[in-house]
């Protein structure tokens, strides 16, 4: 089983700036994706690991601040998704820099799912809202 992942229309909000971001978390999970891969020095997959905490930490806190504005009725059960996802992130990183290595095929699958049913699930459910206020820019697939 491979732990790539690629952008598809499917993960589209329709809302640019969470969509872009959501991109960009994709192609950090396939840069360490790569890093992994290859036989090179941990120190990119290090590198790879730490973009990927701060951008999951940025990204959490920009989406919860847009539910906050347009109302988002369950943004409380939303924003505890995201700190056990902050919490595992972090956990990630540290077990990876006390043993400069992990189970590579577990923790890819694991951040590559997680994410996938996050977008799948939890944003998708507050698209219609984001509607409601004007906010999608991109036609949904």
């Amino acid at each position: 089983m491979t732990a790539h992942v690629t952008w598809t229309d499917e993960y589209s909000l329709g809302y640019a700036p969470i969509d872009e971001q959501h991109k960009q978390l994709l192609n950090l999970l396939d840069a360490l994706y790569s890093a992994e891969k290859s036989d090179g020095p941990t120190t990119h997959a290090s590198n790879v690991l730490f973009k990927l905490v701060v951008f999951t930490e940025t990204h959490f806190a920009y989406e919860e601040m847009l539910l906050e504005l347009v109302g988002f009725r369950t943004l409380r059960k939303h924003s505890l998704y995201h700190e056990i996802m902050k919490s595992k992130t972090r956990e990630i990183v540290q077990d990876f820099r006390k043993n400069r290595s992990f189970d590579r095929e577990e923790v890819l699958l694991f951040l590559r799912d997680w994410w996938i049913n996050h977008i799948l699930k939890e944003d998708m459910q507050y698209r219609p809202l984001l509607a409601d206020h004007g906010l999608i820019t991109t036609r949904h697939a």
